[in-house]
């Protein structure tokens, strides 16, 4: 499905190039100037950091990253995102309802498999986010259970048990990002509520999240924020997490 582009595209064969024929594939890599590493090989966010051995100890036994090989994930996936996003919003113009549905439908639970991704390193996840992040203003054919299976999707990772703080810093930005369109309400006020109660937890993951999504709700909906925190003292929950 991911091959048939519209007549809008600047690729009409399908065939794609290097830096866009593989949509999917570049949520999990990059091409640095030339596309190659030091040894030839292709730059991809798997190897970003392994390359030499000095790099190879910045990787940590949890599958952490340094910063460095983070701020490049970050902005490869985000580049590859907005790149899928554009793909998707032609598609949606152009595509017959049926076909589009389809592909739609295909696309999603690709993201959504990145984003539960149980392995070591959080590249797969984060590019996951990544993707559904650009994909919130993207149109859909079904506008309502686009934002259910989102919101349910990033809710369900605020408690994954491999979360880190990047990861749930960008599921926290993406859920602000939601926020601001007037059909997520709901997913707001529960978002609130359920924050609210793992402030008050022992469990530092839960606390860390909580305080992450409560940030970015308060400036993406502070309307809503207002309305369930105005009789809480949130700051002092949020400084002894």
């Amino acid at each position: 499905h991911l091959r048939h582009l519209s007549a809008a595209s600047t690729d009409m064969s399908g065939i794609g190039t290097g830096e866009s024929k593989n949509f999917f594939a570049q949520l999990l890599s990059f091409t640095s100037r030339g596309g190659q590493s030091s040894n030839g090989s292709p730059v991809t966010v798997a190897n970003v950091g392994l390359e030499s051995s000095s790099l190879a100890s910045a990787t940590l036994a949890s599958g952490s990253v340094d910063y460095s090989t983070s701020i490049l994930r970050q902005r490869a996936n985000h580049a590859a995102s907005l790149e899928l996003a554009s793909f998707l919003r032609v598609l949606s113009n152009e595509m017959p309802h049926d076909k589009f549905v389809a592909v739609e439908s295909e696309v999603y639970s690709k993201i959504f498999s990145l984003v539960h991704s149980k392995a070591a390193r959080g590249d797969e996840r984060l590019a996951g986010v990544a993707a559904l992040d650009a994909l919130i203003s993207v149109p859909s054919s079904d506008e309502e259970k686009k934002a259910i299976r989102f919101g349910n999707n990033l809710s369900h990772g605020l408690k994954a048990p491999y979360a880190d703080f990047e990861f749930l810093h960008a599921i926290a930005k993406a859920l602000g990002k939601m926020s601001l369109r007037s059909a997520n309400v709901d997913r707001v006020e529960f978002e609130i509520v359920r924050c609210l109660e793992w402030l008050r937890t022992d469990r530092s993951d839960r606390k860390l999240a909580a305080v992450l999504v409560l940030r970015e709700l308060a400036k993406c909906a502070p309307t809503a924020f207002y309305s369930k925190t105005h009789n809480v003292n949130v700051q002092h929950h949020a400084a002894t997490a």
